[in-house]
Protein backbone atom coordinates (compact mmCIF):
# COMPACT_ATOMS: atom_id res chain seq x y z
CA UNK A 1 0.00 0.00 0.00
CA UNK A 2 1.33 3.31 -1.15
CA UNK A 3 0.80 6.42 1.16
CA UNK A 4 1.23 9.81 -0.14
CA UNK A 5 2.39 12.52 2.65
CA UNK A 6 2.43 16.48 2.34
CA UNK A 7 4.67 18.01 5.07
CA UNK A 8 4.33 21.53 5.16
CA UNK A 9 7.28 24.00 3.97
CA UNK A 10 9.42 26.70 5.22
CA UNK A 11 9.32 30.44 3.80
CA UNK A 12 12.70 29.45 2.24
CA UNK A 13 11.57 26.60 0.60
CA UNK A 14 12.71 23.97 2.74
CA UNK A 15 11.53 20.85 4.73
CA UNK A 16 10.95 20.88 8.66
CA UNK A 17 13.38 17.89 9.24
CA UNK A 18 12.01 17.78 12.91
CA UNK A 19 8.40 17.44 11.72
CA UNK A 20 9.26 14.99 9.32
CA UNK A 21 11.37 12.73 11.87
CA UNK A 22 8.82 12.16 14.03
CA UNK A 23 6.11 11.47 11.88
CA UNK A 24 8.23 9.02 10.06
CA UNK A 25 8.54 7.23 13.15
CA UNK A 26 5.33 7.52 14.17
CA UNK A 27 4.07 5.74 11.07
CA UNK A 28 6.90 3.11 11.50
CA UNK A 29 5.80 1.90 14.76
CA UNK A 30 1.80 2.06 13.43
CA UNK A 31 3.50 -0.15 10.53
CA UNK A 32 5.16 -2.41 13.28
CA UNK A 33 1.93 -2.71 14.93
CA UNK A 34 -0.17 -3.09 11.85
CA UNK A 35 2.15 -6.00 11.38
CA UNK A 36 2.14 -7.65 14.22
CA UNK A 37 -1.34 -7.42 14.60
CA UNK A 38 -1.71 -9.47 10.80
CA UNK A 39 0.29 -11.99 11.90
CA UNK A 40 -1.42 -12.85 15.12
CA UNK A 41 -4.96 -12.65 12.58
CA UNK A 42 -3.46 -15.36 10.69
CA UNK A 43 -2.14 -17.33 13.54
CA UNK A 44 -5.77 -16.95 14.95
CA UNK A 45 -7.51 -18.27 11.21
CA UNK A 46 -5.19 -20.66 11.13
CA UNK A 47 -5.16 -21.97 14.55
CA UNK A 48 -2.99 -22.78 17.35
CA UNK A 49 0.24 -24.50 16.27
CA UNK A 50 0.47 -28.42 17.68
CA UNK A 51 3.46 -30.94 17.32
CA UNK A 52 3.10 -34.72 16.17
CA UNK A 53 5.53 -37.50 15.82
CA UNK A 54 6.06 -39.88 12.70
CA UNK A 55 5.89 -42.43 12.96
CA UNK A 56 3.06 -42.37 15.75
CA UNK A 57 5.09 -44.40 18.13
CA UNK A 58 3.65 -44.82 21.40
CA UNK A 59 7.15 -45.56 22.94
CA UNK A 60 10.22 -44.13 21.28
CA UNK A 61 13.55 -46.65 21.41
CA UNK A 62 17.07 -45.83 21.24
CA UNK A 63 18.30 -46.00 17.69
CA UNK A 64 14.37 -44.81 16.13
CA UNK A 65 14.77 -42.20 13.29
CA UNK A 66 11.64 -39.52 14.26
CA UNK A 67 9.95 -36.57 12.94
CA UNK A 68 8.47 -33.89 15.14
CA UNK A 69 6.03 -31.83 12.82
CA UNK A 70 4.61 -28.32 13.81
CA UNK A 71 1.55 -28.87 12.75
CA UNK A 72 -0.60 -26.44 10.01
CA UNK A 73 2.37 -24.15 10.07
CA UNK A 74 4.76 -23.05 7.06
CA UNK A 75 8.23 -21.69 7.15
CA UNK A 76 9.81 -20.04 9.06
CA UNK A 77 9.28 -22.00 12.61
CA UNK A 78 10.45 -21.66 15.91
CA UNK A 79 11.78 -24.92 17.67
CA UNK A 80 12.33 -25.07 21.17
CA UNK A 81 14.08 -27.96 23.50
CA UNK A 82 13.77 -27.96 27.03
CA UNK A 83 12.93 -24.32 26.85
CA UNK A 84 16.06 -23.59 25.04
CA UNK A 85 15.89 -22.02 21.11
CA UNK A 86 16.96 -24.79 18.07
CA UNK A 87 18.55 -23.23 15.00
CA UNK A 88 16.39 -25.51 12.89
CA UNK A 89 13.82 -23.45 10.93
CA UNK A 90 11.58 -25.70 9.07
CA UNK A 91 8.19 -27.10 10.05
CA UNK A 92 9.66 -30.73 10.65
CA UNK A 93 12.34 -31.29 13.21
CA UNK A 94 14.21 -34.74 12.54
CA UNK A 95 15.85 -36.76 14.63
CA UNK A 96 17.72 -39.21 12.58
CA UNK A 97 19.14 -41.96 15.51
CA UNK A 98 17.06 -40.95 19.08
CA UNK A 99 19.18 -41.53 22.11
CA UNK A 100 18.16 -41.00 25.65
CA UNK A 101 19.82 -37.33 24.85
CA UNK A 102 16.91 -36.58 22.57
CA UNK A 103 14.47 -37.01 25.84
CA UNK A 104 12.37 -34.01 26.79
CA UNK A 105 9.95 -31.30 25.77
CA UNK A 106 9.11 -29.45 22.49
CA UNK A 107 7.64 -26.61 21.57
CA UNK A 108 7.07 -24.77 18.06
CA UNK A 109 6.10 -21.34 17.74
CA UNK A 110 4.88 -20.04 14.45
CA UNK A 111 2.80 -17.01 16.00
CA UNK A 112 1.72 -18.54 19.04
CA UNK A 113 3.51 -21.35 20.80
CA UNK A 114 2.21 -25.04 20.91
CA UNK A 115 1.78 -27.16 23.82
CA UNK A 116 4.30 -28.88 24.96
CA UNK A 117 5.02 -32.30 23.83
CA UNK A 118 7.25 -35.03 25.69
CA UNK A 119 9.70 -37.70 24.13
CA UNK A 120 10.95 -40.37 26.45
CA UNK A 121 13.58 -42.38 24.39
CA UNK A 122 13.73 -45.62 26.40
CA UNK A 123 17.68 -47.01 26.14
CA UNK A 124 16.43 -50.43 25.62
CA UNK A 125 15.30 -52.32 22.24
CA UNK A 126 11.38 -53.04 21.13
CA UNK A 127 9.77 -56.18 22.24
CA UNK A 128 9.71 -57.47 18.56
CA UNK A 129 12.38 -57.92 15.91
CA UNK A 130 11.89 -56.87 12.10
CA UNK A 131 14.58 -57.72 9.92
CA UNK A 132 15.04 -57.98 5.84
CA UNK A 133 15.47 -61.61 4.75
CA UNK A 134 15.62 -60.84 1.24
CA UNK A 135 17.16 -58.08 -0.76
CA UNK A 136 18.19 -54.40 0.42
CA UNK A 137 17.26 -51.55 2.18
CA UNK A 138 18.50 -49.53 -1.30
CA UNK A 139 16.82 -50.53 -4.14
CA UNK A 140 16.18 -49.27 -7.28
CA UNK A 141 12.21 -48.07 -8.33
CA UNK A 142 9.70 -50.18 -8.26
CA UNK A 143 11.81 -53.20 -6.60
CA UNK A 144 10.69 -54.37 -2.50
CA UNK A 145 12.08 -56.63 0.04
CA UNK A 146 11.17 -59.40 2.11
CA UNK A 147 11.14 -58.40 5.96
CA UNK A 148 10.54 -60.60 8.55
CA UNK A 149 8.48 -60.43 12.50
CA UNK A 150 10.07 -62.10 14.47
CA UNK A 151 8.15 -62.29 18.24
CA UNK A 152 9.06 -64.53 21.11
CA UNK A 153 5.79 -64.84 23.10
CA UNK A 154 3.53 -65.43 19.36
CA UNK A 155 2.29 -63.11 16.47
CA UNK A 156 -1.31 -63.02 18.44
CA UNK A 157 -2.77 -59.42 17.52
CA UNK A 158 -0.09 -58.10 15.91
CA UNK A 159 0.04 -56.28 12.36
CA UNK A 160 2.57 -54.19 10.19
CA UNK A 161 2.07 -50.84 8.87
CA UNK A 162 4.52 -49.30 5.80
CA UNK A 163 4.17 -45.19 5.51
CA UNK A 164 5.98 -44.26 2.21
CA UNK A 165 7.44 -40.69 2.05
CA UNK A 166 7.30 -38.53 5.04
CA UNK A 167 3.59 -37.41 4.99
CA UNK A 168 2.38 -38.76 8.13
CA UNK A 169 -1.37 -39.46 6.06
CA UNK A 170 0.12 -41.73 3.70
CA UNK A 171 0.15 -44.86 5.96
CA UNK A 172 -0.90 -48.12 5.54
CA UNK A 173 -1.21 -51.62 7.00
CA UNK A 174 -0.02 -54.58 5.09
CA UNK A 175 -3.14 -57.50 5.48
CA UNK A 176 -1.01 -60.38 3.45
CA UNK A 177 -0.84 -63.12 5.05
CA UNK A 178 -3.13 -62.58 7.74
CA UNK A 179 -3.68 -66.68 8.75
CA UNK A 180 -0.12 -66.61 10.37
CA UNK A 181 -0.86 -63.75 12.82
CA UNK A 182 -1.48 -66.27 15.53
CA UNK A 183 -0.20 -67.31 18.36
CA UNK A 184 1.09 -70.76 17.23
CA UNK A 185 3.52 -68.98 14.89
CA UNK A 186 6.60 -66.40 16.24
CA UNK A 187 7.61 -65.74 12.64
CA UNK A 188 6.23 -64.21 10.05
CA UNK A 189 7.44 -62.83 5.94
CA UNK A 190 6.37 -60.37 3.94
CA UNK A 191 6.79 -58.08 0.97
CA UNK A 192 7.05 -54.68 0.96
CA UNK A 193 8.05 -52.54 -2.05
CA UNK A 194 8.62 -48.58 -2.10
CA UNK A 195 5.69 -47.97 -4.66
CA UNK A 196 7.23 -45.34 -6.68
CA UNK A 197 8.40 -43.29 -3.27
CA UNK A 198 11.68 -42.11 -2.49
CA UNK A 199 11.98 -44.01 0.75
CA UNK A 200 9.97 -45.61 3.45
CA UNK A 201 9.26 -46.87 6.71
CA UNK A 202 8.14 -50.26 7.66
CA UNK A 203 7.27 -51.47 11.32
CA UNK A 204 4.81 -53.82 13.17
CA UNK A 205 2.92 -53.03 16.23
CA UNK A 206 0.53 -55.07 18.81
CA UNK A 207 -2.81 -53.88 19.26
CA UNK A 208 -3.90 -52.39 21.87
CA UNK A 209 -0.53 -52.43 23.78
CA UNK A 210 2.18 -50.10 23.64
CA UNK A 211 4.20 -53.28 22.23
CA UNK A 212 5.95 -53.06 18.76
CA UNK A 213 9.27 -53.65 16.46
CA UNK A 214 12.16 -51.75 15.14
CA UNK A 215 11.67 -49.82 12.01
CA UNK A 216 13.45 -50.69 8.89
CA UNK A 217 14.13 -47.99 6.69
CA UNK A 218 13.72 -48.16 2.97
CA UNK A 219 14.92 -46.02 0.22
CA UNK A 220 15.28 -45.76 -3.90
CA UNK A 221 18.29 -45.22 -5.86
CA UNK A 222 18.74 -45.00 -9.63
CA UNK A 223 22.38 -46.01 -9.43
CA UNK A 224 23.92 -49.05 -10.71
CA UNK A 225 26.42 -49.10 -7.77
CA UNK A 226 25.02 -49.31 -4.08
CA UNK A 227 26.51 -49.15 -0.69
CA UNK A 228 24.91 -51.31 1.29
CA UNK A 229 24.18 -49.74 4.69
CA UNK A 230 23.11 -51.80 8.14
CA UNK A 231 19.58 -52.41 8.84
CA UNK A 232 19.32 -51.06 12.28
CA UNK A 233 21.67 -48.92 13.52
CA UNK A 234 25.60 -49.55 14.36
CA UNK A 235 26.42 -50.27 17.90
CA UNK A 236 29.67 -48.85 19.47
CA UNK A 237 32.29 -51.01 19.96
CA UNK A 238 30.85 -53.48 17.16
CA UNK A 239 32.41 -54.58 14.15
CA UNK A 240 30.95 -53.33 11.21
CA UNK A 241 30.95 -54.02 7.04
CA UNK A 242 29.76 -51.87 4.31
CA UNK A 243 29.79 -53.50 1.19
CA UNK A 244 29.63 -52.14 -2.11
CA UNK A 245 27.66 -53.73 -4.66
CA UNK A 246 26.79 -53.54 -8.50
CA UNK A 247 23.27 -54.56 -9.58
CA UNK A 248 23.46 -57.37 -12.16
CA UNK A 249 26.26 -59.13 -10.14
CA UNK A 250 28.91 -57.13 -12.38
CA UNK A 251 32.40 -57.85 -11.72
CA UNK A 252 34.44 -55.21 -9.44
CA UNK A 253 37.82 -54.61 -10.15
CA UNK A 254 38.64 -51.68 -7.99
CA UNK A 255 36.43 -49.44 -5.43
CA UNK A 256 36.63 -46.44 -3.67
CA UNK A 257 35.04 -45.59 -0.89
CA UNK A 258 34.60 -42.07 0.76
CA UNK A 259 33.08 -40.57 4.03
CA UNK A 260 31.42 -37.04 3.92
CA UNK A 261 32.64 -36.91 0.40
CA UNK A 262 36.56 -37.37 1.27
CA UNK A 263 38.39 -40.69 0.47
CA UNK A 264 39.32 -43.08 3.09
CA UNK A 265 40.32 -45.79 0.75
CA UNK A 266 40.82 -47.33 -2.95
CA UNK A 267 41.43 -50.92 -3.45
CA UNK A 268 39.92 -54.31 -5.11
CA UNK A 269 38.07 -55.41 -1.58
CA UNK A 270 34.41 -54.38 -1.85
CA UNK A 271 33.75 -54.53 1.61
CA UNK A 272 35.04 -51.86 4.03
CA UNK A 273 35.55 -52.80 7.34
CA UNK A 274 34.79 -51.13 10.62
CA UNK A 275 36.08 -52.98 13.26
CA UNK A 276 35.26 -50.60 16.28
CA UNK A 277 32.39 -48.47 16.00
CA UNK A 278 32.83 -45.15 17.91
CA UNK A 279 30.64 -41.99 17.64
CA UNK A 280 33.35 -40.51 15.38
CA UNK A 281 32.26 -42.87 12.27
CA UNK A 282 28.85 -41.17 11.95
CA UNK A 283 28.64 -40.12 8.72
CA UNK A 284 27.00 -40.28 5.37
CA UNK A 285 29.45 -43.19 3.44
CA UNK A 286 29.58 -43.95 -0.71
CA UNK A 287 31.49 -45.87 -3.17
CA UNK A 288 32.57 -45.83 -6.35
CA UNK A 289 33.24 -48.55 -8.23
CA UNK A 290 35.26 -49.60 -11.22
CA UNK A 291 33.34 -52.78 -12.95
CA UNK A 292 32.50 -54.79 -15.83
CA UNK A 293 29.97 -57.72 -16.66
CA UNK A 294 32.55 -60.19 -17.94
CA UNK A 295 29.67 -62.93 -17.75
CA UNK A 296 28.21 -61.45 -20.52
CA UNK A 297 30.98 -61.00 -22.90
CA UNK A 298 35.23 -61.62 -21.98
CA UNK A 299 35.66 -58.16 -23.89
CA UNK A 300 33.13 -56.06 -21.81
CA UNK A 301 33.69 -52.72 -21.35
CA UNK A 302 34.67 -51.32 -18.10
CA UNK A 303 32.21 -48.66 -16.16
CA UNK A 304 32.44 -46.43 -13.51
CA UNK A 305 29.71 -45.33 -11.00
CA UNK A 306 29.35 -43.57 -7.74
CA UNK A 307 27.01 -44.69 -5.26
CA UNK A 308 24.11 -42.37 -3.31
CA UNK A 309 25.61 -41.93 -0.09
CA UNK A 310 23.69 -43.22 2.21
CA UNK A 311 23.69 -42.34 6.49
CA UNK A 312 25.46 -44.73 9.03
CA UNK A 313 23.59 -44.03 12.39
CA UNK A 314 25.60 -44.89 15.89
CA UNK A 315 23.97 -45.52 19.20
CA UNK A 316 26.06 -45.86 22.67
CA UNK A 317 25.93 -49.18 24.37
CA UNK A 318 24.14 -48.20 26.79
CA UNK A 319 20.87 -50.48 25.79
CA UNK A 320 21.37 -53.39 28.48
CA UNK A 321 23.00 -56.65 26.99
CA UNK A 322 22.56 -60.21 27.62
CA UNK A 323 25.38 -62.45 29.15
CA UNK A 324 26.34 -66.08 28.97
CA UNK A 325 28.69 -68.51 31.43
CA UNK A 326 28.86 -71.69 30.98
CA UNK A 327 28.76 -74.35 33.80
CA UNK A 328 28.62 -78.59 33.42
CA UNK A 329 27.00 -78.88 29.73
CA UNK A 330 24.47 -76.08 30.92
CA UNK A 331 24.79 -72.33 29.64
CA UNK A 332 23.19 -69.05 31.97
CA UNK A 333 21.75 -66.09 30.61
CA UNK A 334 21.65 -62.84 32.89
CA UNK A 335 21.06 -59.40 32.23
CA UNK A 336 21.96 -57.09 34.87
CA UNK A 337 20.51 -53.38 33.47
CA UNK A 338 17.26 -55.26 32.67
CA UNK A 339 14.29 -54.68 34.65
CA UNK A 340 13.71 -57.00 37.69
CA UNK A 341 10.50 -58.09 37.00
CA UNK A 342 8.75 -60.00 34.14
CA UNK A 343 11.87 -60.90 32.26
CA UNK A 344 12.26 -63.69 30.29
CA UNK A 345 14.95 -65.68 28.58
CA UNK A 346 14.80 -66.88 24.99
CA UNK A 347 17.54 -68.90 23.28
CA UNK A 348 18.99 -68.79 19.57
CA UNK A 349 21.56 -70.72 17.69
CA UNK A 350 23.42 -70.85 14.66
CA UNK A 351 25.44 -73.17 12.15
CA UNK A 352 26.54 -73.53 8.89
CA UNK A 353 23.20 -73.99 7.67
CA UNK A 354 21.50 -70.87 9.97
CA UNK A 355 24.61 -68.13 9.55
CA UNK A 356 22.26 -65.59 11.04
CA UNK A 357 20.97 -67.23 13.82
CA UNK A 358 17.60 -69.34 14.61
CA UNK A 359 15.49 -69.23 17.62
CA UNK A 360 16.26 -71.92 19.55
CA UNK A 361 12.48 -73.72 20.12
CA UNK A 362 13.15 -76.93 21.27
CA UNK A 363 14.01 -74.79 24.57
CA UNK A 364 11.42 -73.12 26.89
CA UNK A 365 12.17 -69.66 27.75
CA UNK A 366 14.45 -69.62 31.15
CA UNK A 367 17.51 -68.44 32.63
CA UNK A 368 19.14 -72.00 31.97
CA UNK A 369 20.01 -74.57 28.55
CA UNK A 370 21.27 -77.55 28.28
CA UNK A 371 23.71 -78.42 25.66
CA UNK A 372 22.82 -81.13 23.56
CA UNK A 373 24.62 -80.12 20.27
CA UNK A 374 28.00 -79.35 20.65
CA UNK A 375 28.58 -78.13 16.75
CA UNK A 376 26.43 -75.33 17.48
CA UNK A 377 27.07 -72.07 19.04
CA UNK A 378 24.06 -70.22 21.19
CA UNK A 379 23.24 -66.76 22.21
CA UNK A 380 20.43 -65.28 24.45
CA UNK A 381 18.59 -62.15 24.51
CA UNK A 382 16.21 -60.98 27.60
CA UNK A 383 13.13 -59.80 26.66
CA UNK A 384 10.09 -57.90 29.14
CA UNK A 385 7.08 -55.99 28.63
CA UNK A 386 8.27 -52.98 26.80
CA UNK A 387 11.33 -53.95 26.11
CA UNK A 388 14.22 -56.29 25.22
CA UNK A 389 17.89 -56.65 25.71
CA UNK A 390 20.87 -56.65 22.86
CA UNK A 391 21.60 -60.24 22.23
CA UNK A 392 24.91 -61.83 24.04
CA UNK A 393 27.66 -63.12 22.26
CA UNK A 394 27.39 -66.68 20.77
CA UNK A 395 29.51 -69.30 21.92
CA UNK A 396 29.77 -73.20 22.41
CA UNK A 397 29.93 -75.71 25.11
CA UNK A 398 30.53 -78.68 25.48
CA UNK A 399 26.93 -81.05 25.42
CA UNK A 400 25.65 -83.56 28.00
CA UNK A 401 27.34 -86.64 27.78
CA UNK A 402 25.31 -89.84 26.29
CA UNK A 403 22.40 -90.78 29.07
CA UNK A 404 23.77 -94.35 30.74
CA UNK A 405 21.84 -97.51 29.08
CA UNK A 406 18.19 -97.96 30.49
CA UNK A 407 18.47 -100.03 34.02
CA UNK A 408 15.38 -102.27 33.58
CA UNK A 409 17.09 -103.19 29.98
CA UNK A 410 20.35 -103.95 31.92
CA UNK A 411 18.42 -106.03 34.36
CA UNK A 412 16.93 -108.01 31.26
CA UNK A 413 20.02 -109.00 29.54
CA UNK A 414 21.57 -109.99 32.82
CA UNK A 415 18.74 -112.62 33.86
CA UNK A 416 18.80 -113.41 29.91
CA UNK A 417 22.72 -114.39 30.12
CA UNK A 418 22.20 -115.58 33.58
CA UNK A 419 19.65 -118.24 32.46
CA UNK A 420 22.02 -119.26 29.84
CA UNK A 421 24.43 -119.41 32.08
CA UNK A 422 22.31 -121.71 34.17
CA UNK A 423 21.36 -123.93 31.17
CA UNK A 424 24.38 -124.57 29.88
CA UNK A 425 25.80 -125.77 33.38
CA UNK A 426 23.12 -128.02 33.83
CA UNK A 427 23.79 -129.67 30.35
CA UNK A 428 27.66 -130.12 31.25
CA UNK A 429 26.69 -131.39 34.83
CA UNK A 430 24.51 -134.11 33.05
CA UNK A 431 26.61 -134.64 30.43
CA UNK A 432 29.37 -135.05 33.21
CA UNK A 433 27.49 -137.71 35.25
CA UNK A 434 26.91 -139.60 32.27
CA UNK A 435 30.27 -139.79 31.60
CA UNK A 436 31.02 -141.24 35.07
CA UNK A 437 27.88 -143.42 34.51
CA UNK A 438 29.86 -145.00 31.28
CA UNK A 439 33.40 -144.96 33.13
CA UNK A 440 31.80 -147.13 35.69
CA UNK A 441 30.50 -149.33 34.07
CA UNK A 442 34.03 -149.88 31.58
CA UNK A 443 35.83 -150.30 34.76
CA UNK A 444 33.67 -153.45 35.64
CA UNK A 445 34.56 -155.01 32.71
CA UNK A 446 36.44 -158.08 32.35
CA UNK A 447 35.25 -160.01 35.46
CA UNK A 448 34.54 -157.45 37.83
CA UNK A 449 31.94 -157.84 40.35
CA UNK A 450 28.70 -156.72 39.25
CA UNK A 451 30.00 -156.31 35.79
CA UNK A 452 28.87 -157.05 32.56
CA UNK A 453 30.26 -159.85 29.79
CA UNK A 454 29.85 -158.43 26.07
CA UNK A 455 26.98 -159.39 24.31
CA UNK A 456 28.74 -162.69 21.72
CA UNK A 457 26.81 -162.63 18.17
CA UNK A 458 26.58 -166.10 16.48
CA UNK A 459 26.45 -166.60 13.12
CA UNK A 460 23.30 -165.13 11.55
CA UNK A 461 19.94 -166.93 11.98
CA UNK A 462 21.16 -168.50 15.12
CA UNK A 463 21.92 -165.32 17.64
CA UNK A 464 22.85 -165.81 20.86
CA UNK A 465 22.26 -163.38 23.51
CA UNK A 466 23.84 -164.13 26.69
CA UNK A 467 22.58 -162.08 30.12
CA UNK A 468 24.88 -160.52 32.68
CA UNK A 469 27.56 -163.05 34.30
CA UNK A 470 29.79 -162.99 37.15
CA UNK A 471 33.64 -163.09 37.97
CA UNK A 472 35.39 -165.76 36.32
CA UNK A 473 36.05 -168.55 38.72
CA UNK A 474 32.76 -167.42 40.79
CA UNK A 475 30.53 -170.19 41.43
CA UNK A 476 27.43 -169.70 39.78
CA UNK A 477 25.03 -169.78 42.53
CA UNK A 478 26.64 -167.11 44.18
CA UNK A 479 24.83 -164.28 42.70
CA UNK A 480 26.21 -165.29 38.62
CA UNK A 481 24.29 -165.09 35.94
CA UNK A 482 24.00 -167.79 33.11
CA UNK A 483 23.99 -166.91 29.84
CA UNK A 484 20.47 -166.83 27.67
CA UNK A 485 19.96 -169.59 25.76
CA UNK A 486 17.74 -169.11 22.11
CA UNK A 487 15.75 -171.78 20.84
CA UNK A 488 15.06 -171.98 17.24
CA UNK A 489 11.97 -170.22 17.39
CA UNK A 490 13.44 -167.43 19.64
CA UNK A 491 12.39 -168.64 22.96
CA UNK A 492 13.91 -166.34 25.87
CA UNK A 493 14.78 -167.81 29.00
CA UNK A 494 14.49 -165.88 32.46
CA UNK A 495 16.76 -166.66 35.15
CA UNK A 496 16.28 -169.62 37.53
CA UNK A 497 18.11 -170.45 41.04
CA UNK A 498 20.69 -172.42 41.19
CA UNK A 499 21.40 -173.13 44.65
CA UNK A 500 21.39 -170.24 47.13
CA UNK A 501 20.50 -166.83 45.81
CA UNK A 502 20.78 -168.23 42.34
CA UNK A 503 18.61 -168.40 39.52
CA UNK A 504 18.49 -171.19 36.69
CA UNK A 505 17.29 -170.40 33.52
CA UNK A 506 14.25 -170.47 32.07
CA UNK A 507 13.48 -173.12 29.33
CA UNK A 508 10.75 -172.19 26.50
CA UNK A 509 9.49 -174.97 24.52
CA UNK A 510 7.44 -173.87 20.97
CA UNK A 511 7.12 -170.30 20.61
CA UNK A 512 3.34 -171.75 19.74
CA UNK A 513 2.12 -171.82 23.53
CA UNK A 514 4.03 -168.80 24.88
CA UNK A 515 3.32 -169.78 28.25
CA UNK A 516 4.17 -167.56 30.94
CA UNK A 517 4.97 -168.31 34.12
CA UNK A 518 6.10 -166.70 37.75
CA UNK A 519 8.07 -167.47 40.40
CA UNK A 520 6.59 -169.99 43.10
CA UNK A 521 8.61 -171.59 46.16
CA UNK A 522 10.13 -175.24 45.73
CA UNK A 523 9.08 -178.46 47.44
CA UNK A 524 12.55 -177.94 49.89
CA UNK A 525 13.36 -174.16 49.99
CA UNK A 526 12.87 -172.03 52.48
CA UNK A 527 10.06 -169.39 53.29
CA UNK A 528 9.50 -166.53 50.84
CA UNK A 529 10.63 -168.83 47.87
CA UNK A 530 8.60 -169.02 44.90
CA UNK A 531 7.03 -171.36 42.50
CA UNK A 532 6.89 -170.85 38.56
CA UNK A 533 3.56 -170.14 37.11
CA UNK A 534 2.11 -172.77 34.97
CA UNK A 535 0.00 -172.60 32.18
CA UNK A 536 -2.07 -174.67 29.86
CA UNK A 537 -1.43 -173.40 26.86
CA UNK A 538 -2.42 -170.31 25.15
CA UNK A 539 -5.65 -171.17 24.41
CA UNK A 540 -6.54 -170.75 28.52
CA UNK A 541 -3.90 -167.62 29.33
CA UNK A 542 -3.94 -168.87 32.89
CA UNK A 543 -1.78 -166.90 34.78
CA UNK A 544 -0.44 -167.95 38.26
CA UNK A 545 0.45 -165.35 41.10
CA UNK A 546 3.11 -166.02 43.75
CA UNK A 547 2.21 -168.66 46.86
CA UNK A 548 4.30 -169.73 49.67
CA UNK A 549 6.07 -172.93 49.98
CA UNK A 550 4.49 -175.46 51.75
CA UNK A 551 4.67 -175.48 55.34
CA UNK A 552 6.81 -172.34 54.87
CA UNK A 553 6.84 -169.36 57.17
CA UNK A 554 4.17 -166.18 57.53
CA UNK A 555 4.59 -163.11 54.81
CA UNK A 556 4.27 -165.71 51.76
CA UNK A 557 1.71 -165.44 48.74
CA UNK A 558 -0.57 -168.01 47.64
CA UNK A 559 -0.77 -168.48 43.98
CA UNK A 560 -4.03 -167.53 42.11
CA UNK A 561 -5.56 -170.61 40.72
CA UNK A 562 -8.32 -170.09 38.29
CA UNK A 563 -11.24 -172.00 38.10
CA UNK A 564 -12.43 -173.72 35.02
CA UNK A 565 -14.34 -171.69 32.58
CA UNK A 566 -15.07 -168.93 35.43
CA UNK A 567 -12.16 -167.11 35.58
CA UNK A 568 -12.15 -165.86 39.08
CA UNK A 569 -9.17 -165.66 41.54
CA UNK A 570 -8.66 -167.13 44.80
CA UNK A 571 -7.60 -164.60 47.39
CA UNK A 572 -4.00 -164.02 48.03
CA UNK A 573 -2.93 -165.61 51.62
CA UNK A 574 0.20 -163.51 53.40
CA UNK A 575 2.52 -165.68 55.64
CA UNK A 576 5.01 -165.18 57.91
CA UNK A 577 8.40 -165.84 56.63
CA UNK A 578 10.92 -165.54 59.07
CA UNK A 579 13.75 -167.46 57.63
CA UNK A 580 17.09 -165.06 56.78
CA UNK A 581 18.33 -166.86 53.52
CA UNK A 582 15.44 -166.28 50.99
CA UNK A 583 16.21 -169.07 48.41
CA UNK A 584 14.50 -169.05 45.34
CA UNK A 585 13.93 -171.82 42.72
CA UNK A 586 14.35 -171.46 39.24
CA UNK A 587 11.68 -170.73 37.24
CA UNK A 588 10.53 -174.35 35.17
CA UNK A 589 8.61 -174.04 32.63
CA UNK A 590 6.14 -177.07 32.36
CA UNK A 591 5.87 -178.81 28.96
CA UNK A 592 2.16 -178.35 27.04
Amino acid sequence: MLISVDFPLRKDGSYDEQVRTEFCSSWEEVDNSVRQNASRFLALAQGKPKVTLFPPFKLVYVGDEIHLNCKDSSSPVKWHFNGVQQSETEPTLRIPTATSANSGVYVCEKGERSEEKRVTVLDSLPPASLSIKMGFPVMSGGDGVVVELTVDDGLDDWWCAIARGTDPRNVTVNRSKRDMFTGKHYTVTLHVDLEHADRAMVWCVKKSTTKRSNAIILRKTDSMVVLEPPVTPALEGERLVLRCVVWGNGRIDQVTFYKDNSVIRTGKDPNFTISNVTQADKADYSCQADYTFSTLHPNAAVHTKKSDPQPLRVIGSRAPRAYLSESSYHLTCSCPRCPDYRVLYYWYYRDSAHEQGEKLTSSPPGETMTVTDGKKQYACQAVWDDGRSLMSKYSKADPVPPPPPNIVVLIIILLIVLGLAIALLACWRKRRAEGESTGRRGKREDGADGGYEAIKVGQEGKEIYHTLKGEEGKEEGGGGYEALKQREKEVYQTLGAEGEGGYEALKGQKKESETYHTLGPTGAGGDGGYEALKGKGRETEVYHTLKTAEGGGDGGYQALQKAEGDGGYEQLKMKEVKQKNEDYEGIVEETV
